[in-house]
């Protein structure tokens, strides 16, 4: 399918989410969009959307997005480019980021490509020894769980 412009690339979208939910998968989607009165889209909207016989309504971009679980923006963007939408945390901390040195930015960089694989590696390395503690620990029984079902004196 060609790519050119906004709504072919919402088409393909569609398309490829149709495909990898699989069967029911456009009865679910067009559920979840509002047609008239607000009642619920039928299947064939959708086949008709991918297949070119319907257009999808620029109101219906939303909801459609919700639906997928991506940004609108997401929906439109070209293959090429990466999109994300941002906090407003983010959007400064991107627009500072933008303004250092390249050098400053190639370190930093560095940095945290380092930190978050030492972070990533130190949380498996806990959940290893975690899991290996839970393991020992079940096929040991507890000195506590011997006493419980012995009948307490009254006094």
């Amino acid at each position: 399918m060609n790519e050119d412009n906004a709504a072919q690339r919402v088409r393909q979208h569609i398309k490829e989410w149709v495909e990898e939910k699989g069967y029911g998968a456009q009865r679910q989607l067009a559920k979840k969009i509002p047609g008239k009165f607000g009642e619920a889209r039928n299947d064939q909207w959708i086949s008709d959307i991918v297949n070119e016989r319907a257009n999808l309504r620029l109101k219906d971009l939303d909801p459609l997005a919700d639906a997928l679980g991506v940004a609108p923006g997401w929906l439109v963007r070209k293959r090429d480019r990466n999109y994300e939408e941002l906090t407003m945390a983010e959007s400064k901390l991107l627009r500072y980021f933008r303004a250092l040195p390249d050098t400053v930015r190639h370190g930093f960089m560095t940095w945290l490509d380092y930190f978050f694989r030492i972070q990533d590696e130190t949380a498996k390395r806990i959940e290893a020894e975690r899991a290996s503690k839970t393991s020992g620990a079940r096929k040991r029984e507890s000195p506590h769980a011997r006493h419980r079902h012995l009948p307490r004196a009254n006094g």
